[in-house]
């Protein structure tokens, strides 16, 4: 039986489920026993699309939901793939112990918690479409996207230095004896360019600032979306010649304290020249050039005050800008030697202890000191535990399953760092809470193409969201009901 709350009906009420049956069966009269107790087996082949009026149950790119009664009525329940070693030690545990062997007590401590199957249209998605989503414009009803002009006068509110070789000597990189770290890789989840990346603290009055700088390299055909190999190669080609030979623009950002004061997290985006940049393009649409605010649609998700040259945030009074932690599995690694994961992993280490000292926002914090737990983000030697999901969101089966497929490979990079904390998706409580509007951005299919998919905002990372399985765990968790197609 398959939901269909899409298709034309003059009593659909979008209060109530419509389901169609595709098919019916019986279970085997014959039981089957594998040591757990006899259960019987059954299978069902249904249609779901059998002609080409019915399309709108199950539209290209879209989602389809299915169910199965018993006899009675009684919705029977749904498992995850990744239930059957679940099976196997519930299974062992009776056979072990003087519990019963009971296939009914395995399926109701394995079952999903979601109580539907949501699969997955993956042959279309809002990249296909002629007009696509405005990439990391979000933001533009509130900053606008910006202009030539504007960015130039931010860098002259903000001082930037006036080449990238100023800006290495205004911050001390190279210096002997300093704390700077370099790492190189392949940003995978939402840029997809190679990275050359290098930070420092550096003394600031009584405190103690962080500088960074990011030396982005394409395949050499293409800045963005082009072939991952060819890029890491000319990553590591770059890194090695010390001069970032290849690359094609770098992105140089500082924290000077407090984090309190306006600017007090600056950009500036230098040539290949050397020379600073008034508009940078982030992926391969260009819809969003303007400098800072193509920066902080991730790097806080402030908003830029063009009437004061400043990024504000959550209110006026507020910093907007913020430091992004280095998510390693967000990234690609080159096997040339002391270029891989493994040979990098205190590198990095060494720069998230850095993002920590540049007061980034409470979730990024959070995230950090979990990643690190075995042994503190201060302690050498400590790799990057991936696998951490924060206590607020691994309580419940379906809280974690949310986490790890749709908050943490598509949304956290950016929400995390947000400047409004209700946008941060820090405890899963707080997430089924914005349940509808997050469906809105996600899903909406509306007049605007421009404004319809709007999450998640990076060019990427949409394609990759929408490749994935990952609107089908959010669509069940949420319990929304269309069919969220492109």
């Amino acid at each position: 039986m398959l939901s269909n709350p899409d298709a034309p009906n003059p009593t659909n009420d979008p209060n109530n489920d419509i389901w169609v049956t595709i098919g019916t069966t019986h279970s085997a009269s014959t039981p089957t026993n594998q040591g757990l107790g006899d259960w019987y087996e059954w299978s069902v082949n249904g249609t779901p699309v059998p002609t080409s009026s019915q399309l709108g149950r199950w539209p290209e790119g879209g989602l389809l939901r299915f169910r199965a009664l018993d006899e009675e009525g009684h919705t029977m329940l749904t498992f995850d793939k990744d239930r059957e070693q679940c099976y196997q030690t519930v299974g062992m545990r009776q056979l072990t112990t003087d519990e019963p062997e009971d296939w009914i007590a395995i399926g109701e401590e394995c079952r999903s918690d979601f109580p539907q199957a949501i699969v997955v249209s993956g042959s279309k998605e809002p990249a296909d479409l002629a007009q696509t989503p405005k990439y990391l414009s979000f933001m533009e009803d509130e900053s606008g996207l910006g202009s030539a002009t504007e960015t130039q006068q931010y860098y002259g509110a903000i001082g930037a230095p006036a080449s990238l070789t100023a800006f290495k000597s205004q911050f001390g990189f190279g210096a002997a004896g300093s704390d700077e770290v370099s790492a190189a890789y392949f940003n995978k989840g939402d840029l997809w360019v190679g990275r050359e990346m290098h930070c420092k603290s550096f003394p600031s009055g009584a405190n103690t600032g962080v500088a960074c700088y990011v030396s982005n390299y394409g395949d050499g055909v293409v800045n963005f979306g082009g072939n991952v190999l060819t890029s890491l190669q000319r990553t590591v080609t770059g890194a090695q010649s010390g001069v970032h030979t290849g690359a094609f623009a770098t992105v140089a950002m500082w924290y000077t304290p407090p984090i309190t004061a306006h600017n007090s997290v600056r950009f500036v985006v230098y040539g290949a020249d050397d020379l600073p940049l008034p508009q940078a393009q982030l992926d391969t649409k260009g819809f969003n050039k303007g400098i800072p605010q193509n920066c902080i649609v991730c790097h806080g998700g402030g908003r830029y005050d063009a009437a004061n040259n400043r990024v504000v945030g959550a209110s006026a009074t507020e910093n907007g800008a913020r430091f992004l932690p280095f998510d390693l599995d967000a990234f690609a690694f080159s096997n040339v030697s002391g270029f891989s994961r493994a040979s990098q992993e205190e590198k990095f280490r060494k720069l998230n202890k850095l993002v920590l000292q540049a007061a980034p926002a409470t979730t990024t914090q959070q995230l950090i000191q979990g990643w690190y737990a075995a042994g503190s983000v201060n302690t050498a030697g400590t790799v990057q535990d991936n696998s951490f999901i924060p206590f607020e969101w691994n309580q419940f089966d379906a809280d974690e399953k949310v986490y790890t497929t749709v908050v943490a490979p598509y949304c956290r990079a950016c929400h995390a760092s947000q400047s409004n904390s209700g946008l941060t998706f820090a405890h899963a409580d707080d997430f089924a809470a914005l349940g509808p509007l997050i469906d809105f951005r996600v899903c909406t299919v509306g007049s605007n193409p421009a404004a319809n998919h709007v999450m998640p905002n990076a060019e990427v990372t949409l394609e990759q969201f929408w490749k994935s399985s990952a609107r089908a765990y959010l669509s069940g968790y949420l319990g929304s009901r269309g069919t969220c197609k492109p």
